[in-house]
């Protein structure tokens, strides 16, 4: 059974991998926390969670709302009760979750699929923040920190799959030299020997010419 190509392997620097699952481990448990709290919000009337701070800074109403289901527009589209209407944390755990595994890969195709999935991320925070500033005159912590996050992990995304990046490169990150580009910069310094290649069309015709002139001048001289 033949096999189809490998996929392309990327040499980028273990460090924004590590970063990656890192900053994506951050984003699950504020996430998780989130859920955690929503659920108490919509059993408990009477619980405060954490991070309600003060009355200019707290998580409650905008979690507890309607924009923290399903993006603010996916109830409206599809209807409240359908399946996809989920609440916004359980979508950011589904996500983080696959950043960290995508981001850990070394696979040029996951590096894409990563940096799509940021850029819509960072796409949805703008919407949801527009609501939480705007619509709601709200300033949550928690969403606050969840935008942050979403913004590194496009800017790491960017890094991973940059041209400069995809060299090959050690355990510390320093790119590695291969035999072909030491070659190359050996013959780039090596001077260039010149080599003389004889005319002998040249030479023979210079001959016959000297030998016909000298044939003339013995002519004239007899």
């Amino acid at each position: 059974m033949a096999k189809g190509p490998k996929p392309r392997v990327i040499g980028d620097r273990p460090l924004i991998r590590y970063a990656t699952v890192a900053v994506s481990v951050l984003g699950l448990i504020i996430s998780a926390y989130a859920l955690y709290v929503e659920k108490r919000l919509h059993d408990d009337d009477t619980y405060k969670p954490l991070c309600d701070i003060n009355e200019e800074l707290r998580c409650s109403k905008a979690l507890s709302s309607k924009y923290g289901y399903g993006f603010g527009f996916l109830g409206n589209a599809l209807g409240p009760n359908h399946i996809l209407n989920l609440p916004n944390t359980v979508y950011g755990i589904i996500f983080y979750i696959l950043i960290a595994l995508l981001g850990y890969a070394r696979n040029a195709k996951a590096s894409t699929v990563q940096l799509n999935l940021c850029f819509i991320s960072v796409m949805v925070s703008g919407w949801l923040a527009y609501v939480l500033l705007f619509i709601l005159d709200e300033k949550c912590p928690v969403c606050f920190a969840t935008y942050a996050i979403n913004a590194v992990l496009l800017l790491l995304s960017i890094f991973k799959g940059s041209p400069r990046l995809a060299e090959p490169r050690d355990a510390m990150g320093a790119i590695k030299k291969t035999d072909g580009d030491q070659a190359t910069k050996k013959a780039s310094v090596a001077p260039k020997e010149s080599k003389s290649v004889p005319n002998v069309d040249r030479d023979s015709k210079t001959y016959t010419q000297a030998t016909k002139q000298e044939t003339k001048s013995k002519a004239r001289r007899e």
